[in-house]
């Protein structure tokens, strides 16, 4: 007599159960994911900006002539009185309150923080200090 051997496979059910557990952990580790990548690009941005400022400085500097910076919406530009604003920069995760940033013909800053809004909020950041990433990952 011929006894056929079943082979064992899986069920549906366990099959499902197992794509139900990975979706979850997925969910969960690609969320967290995405946030850290958002405080990254945020810090980068706001170091940016304290180059952009710096850069600003030493054009002031050498130019001799004094230089206003304007900071509106998610826009930097250096503001002239006489002609259109030019734009400096665009950032994507930061945005401003219409805000001027005065530097003088020697370079040195008039105004010492600036006021800027993340997804968190709104932050003060200061200018006159030196830039550390510590300070930043509360973003």
């Amino acid at each position: 007599m011929v006894t056929f051997r079943r082979s064992r496979g899986f069920t549906l059910i366990e099959l499902l159960i197992v794509v139900v557990i990975i979706t979850v952990l997925s969910t969960l580790v690609g969320s967290f994911t995405v946030e850290r990548l958002d405080k990254i690009r945020r810090t980068d941005e706001i170091k940016n900006l304290h180059a952009l400022i710096s850069q600003q400085q030493f054009l002031a500097f050498i130019s001799g002539k004094s230089i206003r910076i304007k900071l509106e919406g998610r826009g930097v530009y250096r503001h002239a009185s006489d002609a259109d604003d030019m734009l400096l920069k665009q950032f994507s995760y930061l945005t401003f309150e219409k805000q001027f940033i005065e530097i003088s013909r020697s370079g040195y800053l008039l105004s010492h923080n600036v006021v800027l809004t993340t997804l968190e909020g709104p932050v003060s950041l200061a200018l006159d200090s030196s830039i550390r990433v510590e300070d930043y990952e509360a973003f």
